[in-house]
């Protein structure tokens, strides 16, 4: 699997979302989701990624990979990486 596909999974996960439903809020096609979370699909197209991180509430660093700093919604800054 891919960085942005475990972090992709981890935030869905953690924002209460289902594949389907990230689907509909974010109109990225659900199987798409599921292709980029597993790694059969390596190359988002970055519409894709502009909307998923706009539903998601993250920046496209941090799906990407650059940074494993978020900043939260207030102000603070949260590391919303996955423990080993």
């Amino acid at each position: 699997m891919s960085v942005f596909g475990e972090r992709l999974r981890y935030v869905r996960q953690q924002r209460g979302y289902t594949l389907r439903a990230l689907g509909v809020a974010s109109g990225v096609a659900y199987e798409t989701i599921a292709r980029l979370e597993s790694g059969a699909h390596r190359s988002p197209r970055s519409d894709a990624i502009v909307a998923l991180c706009k539903t998601l509430g993250v920046s496209a660093d941090f799906l990407l990979g650059i940074t494993d700093r978020q900043p939260s919604i207030f102000g603070r800054v949260q590391v919303l990486v996955p423990a080993e």
